[in-house]
């Protein structure tokens, strides 16, 4: 008798495991494709906007703005369309990978990583403040030179 319902327990638990494990693989190949697809649209954003820039020629407007002085002091060269294409395409794999592991039901790693996101627009526009705090404050330096 007792053998019996351990054997039923035991049986029931491989074939909860065994449903659970022919229930995640599609999903989990869905959500692979999903990713990947995220992924590779998020490298042909970063291209695009790479183009469009350099089309627009940002980066000349910018060298003339006295941009350049500042990126080169920091130790970097200026490329405002690679900055700002990698910045979409990560952004892009992101939204991606959450909707990938919300299709896996990982609720806890989706609300964090919505939380992460969340913060992303507040973090741009930290970033673009003190990037014309810069310009403004090169061009002021360079007038306060002339002047004295």
């Amino acid at each position: 008798m007792i053998f019996q319902n351990w054997g039923d327990a035991f049986a029931g638990a491989f074939f909860n495991v065994g449903y659970g494990v022919v229930e995640l693989i599609p999903r989990l190949f869905f959500a692979l494709v999903l990713f990947a697809i995220g992924w590779i649209l998020g490298a042909l954003l970063e291209r695009l906007v790479e183009a469009v820039f350099k089309a627009l020629k940002v980066d000349a407007g910018l060298k003339s703005a006295g941009f350049e002085d500042v990126v080169k002091r920091a130790g970097h060269n200026l490329n405002s369309g690679l900055f700002v294409g990698a910045i979409i395409k990560w952004f892009t794999i992101v939204l991606f990978l959450i909707a990938s592991f919300d299709m896996l039901h990982l609720n806890r790693v989706t609300d964090f990583l919505n939380e992460v996101v969340g913060y992303l627009p507040q973090v741009i526009a930290a970033v673009l403040i003190l990037i014309v705090a810069v310009i403004v404050g090169s061009a002021l330096q360079k007038i306060v030179a002339a002047s004295a």
